[in-house]
């Protein structure tokens, strides 16, 4: 799909010489900035039947204030696609990976599918493993699309940021499901299992998702071993000879 994204740089930016089909724009950068022009950039999309997305631009805050912010700004605007990620700052490229790790788990805590936004070279020399299962939107600028997986490739830079997206930046169409069983493990010697039911669930060092306090990454269906469950929404849990603590509403 053709796309563009916009920040308040394109204000006057006539949306009906854009023949595209997806619109990003910048609602947010650290934790008080507010793009000026959303709304009217929005309304503008919006009238041209085109799939509307939002992004923030990560600076060096605490992420889940940053993030805060971000979703307080587009709580009402109806976002189409995943919700963007820009991290990109080389002067504060120090711990960007765990902002951007807490900014996305913080996202996804409150329902909402992120996707990180940056260029190929910030990718492969800043970014750490723990941001690299997130999708990504890729900037690239030329003709040939880079071989990393994505969901958008960032072609143009200068005067009008031009894309190309795959369907898998839209959302997908909420669907009424049955909630899942719980599921809960005993063994003979009376531990307690339960098995990880979302995609990619980080294992922290602490009950805070704070930067640097990431143990492990596990993906969906693996059976961990229950240790305490604690009112304040975590769970203490081990797996092989680690033990760390998992927000408890992605065990069942």
């Amino acid at each position: 799909m053709k796309g563009f994204d916009v920040s308040n740089y394109q204000k006057d930016l006539d949306f009906t010489s854009m023949k595209c089909e997806v619109c990003i724009i910048k609602a947010t950068e650290g934790l008080t900035y507010v793009n000026p022009s959303l709304k009217d950039q929005y309304t503008k999309a919006k009238k041209l039947g085109m799939k509307v997305g939002f992004y923030h631009y990560l600076r060096a805050n605490n992420p889940i204030d940053e993030a805060k912010h971000f979703l307080d700004t587009i709580k009402d605007l109806k976002s189409d696609c995943l919700y963007g990620i820009d991290s990109e700052t080389r002067a504060e490229a120090k711990g960007i990976s765990a902002r951007t790790r807490t900014f996305a788990d913080y996202l996804i805590m409150q329902g909402k599918s992120p996707m990180l936004y940056t260029d190929l070279n910030f990718y492969n020399t800043e970014i750490l493993p723990c941001c690299k299962d997130l999708p990504l939107w890729i900037a690239s600028w030329g003709s040939v699309r880079p071989s990393i997986k994505s969901v958008g490739w960032q072609y143009q830079g200068v005067g009008i940021d031009l894309d190309i997206f795959d369907n898998t930046v839209l959302l997908p169409t909420p669907k009424v499901v049955q909630a899942p069983k719980k599921v809960t493990f005993v063994n003979p010697n009376g531990k307690v299992f339960k098995v990880i039911n979302a995609r990619n669930v980080n294992v922290r060092s602490s009950m805070s998702l704070t930067e640097n306090n990431i143990i492990d990454t596990l993906p969906i269906n693996t059976i961990l071993q229950i240790g305490r469950v604690y009112s304040n929404g975590w769970t203490n849990v081990y797996f092989g000879n680690h033990g760390g603590f998992v927000v408890t509403k992605y065990l069942k």
